[in-house]
């Protein structure tokens, strides 16, 4: 009979190979990077534009229907056909940017609703993806968001940040909101290093951009120096990760409708 100290160092052995197999398992999926741009900024048709078309990459505008066109800071309706003929993909933000925790469901609705057929009625097909306002979302906009869409963004200002996992919820998609220069855009390379080994999705949200030297309409403080988005672009792309819009890494992790 195995006395107690060979059952223990089998036991132990056991552990250990299951622990080690955990730590070899290859990722089931490759990483896929998406940018996100909110709100229809101007600078993200001014700054970013040029440096994607560069890269030969696109990103998803999430456009809050209200703003486009409404003044300097913002993108025409002219300029975010251009992008959108150009491949870049147009998802929702709501019509007027409200907290959504406020309102009654005939109000969550008409956010949801009208955002999307504003867009189409511009000529943006498949308008398929949100981004919450403010990232905030409860249950009661939960049970109405799949009436319209098929995904949903929130990011860190809601939770605790972590990479999206292997079983995606489609609207509860987690993303980094992203606020880089170059002293601080390295803090982004360890979730780039953590998505390819563990082959996830990784989403950047940004807002306005601006280049070091220059005086750019922006409006807010949610700003991003294209330098630093540059380096981001190139710590991915020098890793081999492809670089996709919304809807081809909903297809990728779950496959299309």
């Amino acid at each position: 009979m195995l006395n107690k100290r060979w059952i223990f160092l089998l036991l132990l052995s056991c552990l250990l190979s299951l622990f080690l197999k955990g730590c070899n398992k290859t990722p089931s999926k490759n990483a896929l990077v998406t940018f996100q741009f909110d709100d229809s900024f101007i600078t993200q048709y001014t700054r970013a534009k040029p440096l994607f078309d560069s890269k030969g990459i696109k990103a998803s505008i999430m456009a809050t229907t209200a703003n486009v066109g409404r003044s300097k800071y913002y993108m025409s309706w002219d300029q975010l056909t251009e992008m959108y003929n150009e491949g870049w993909e147009i998802g929702a933000h709501s019509v007027s940017h409200p907290d959504l925790l406020q309102l009654n469901e005939a109000a969550i609705r008409y956010e949801l609703s009208q955002s999307k057929a504003v867009l189409e009625a511009h000529g943006f097909q498949n308008v398929e993806n949100f981004a919450y306002p403010y990232n905030w979302y409860d249950v009661d906009v939960l049970y109405v968001i799949s009436d319209y869409y098929r995904s949903a963004r929130t990011s860190v200002a809601q939770t605790d940040f972590v990479i999206n996992p292997e079983s995606i919820h489609p609207y509860e998609l987690s993303a980094y909101e992203a606020r880089l220069n170059v002293d601080n855009v390295v803090d982004a390379y360890k979730y780039i290093d953590k998505a390819q080994k563990e082959g996830r999705w990784l989403i950047f949200i940004m807002h306005e951009f601006r280049d070091n030297g220059h005086t750019d309409n922006t409006s807010s403080k949610e700003i991003t120096y294209i330098k630093a988005l540059e380096m981001l672009i190139d710590y991915i792309q020098d890793r081999n990760i492809p670089i996709v819009t919304t809807g081809q890494a909903l297809n990728y992790y779950i496959g299309s409708e």
